[in-house]
């Protein structure tokens, strides 16, 4: 399997919630980073680790109800995948919904396994519907 096809084939168990299928083709060692700050995105960071990631995606069901995720297109280069897309979310605890295009670009280690992935999206609009509404003086 191709490491665009691998790319596309998690995209698929993602939209199934099929986290093993998504583990197996992640190195044990993998870093995964979400952007933004911790205190405005609950899911933001730097994740180490399959257990790491597992832990990543458990906040994010637990934060946000996840409305439509659109990979667009798929882009491959030697042992990097880029996709571009967009996705929008509720979070359960404002009951705001923000929309954001993305990126997000796979790394292939020499084993074919995925050892980074780094997310690029517009954090201003997830932070914003993370933040509670501003209290009337």
């Amino acid at each position: 399997m191709t490491h665009l096809e691998t790319v596309k084939q998690l995209f698929v168990a993602y939209g199934k919630g099929d986290m093993e299928t998504i583990l197996a083709a992640m190195d044990e060692n993998i870093t995964w980073i979400e952007p933004g700050k911790a205190s405005s995105i609950p899911f933001s960071g730097t994740f180490k680790g399959k257990q790491e990631i597992l832990k990543m995606f458990g906040i994010q069901s637990q934060t946000i109800d996840l409305l439509s995720f659109h990979p667009l297109y798929f882009l491959e280069n030697s042992n990097r995948v880029a996709v571009v897309g967009n996705d929008s979310a509720k979070v359960k605890a404002t009951q705001k919904t923000y929309y954001t295009d993305f990126t997000m670009v796979f790394h292939f280690d020499d084993n074919g396994l995925i050892d980074n992935v780094h997310v690029y999206m517009d954090t201003e609009a997830i932070a914003e519907a993370f933040a509670p509404n501003a209290e009337a003086p």
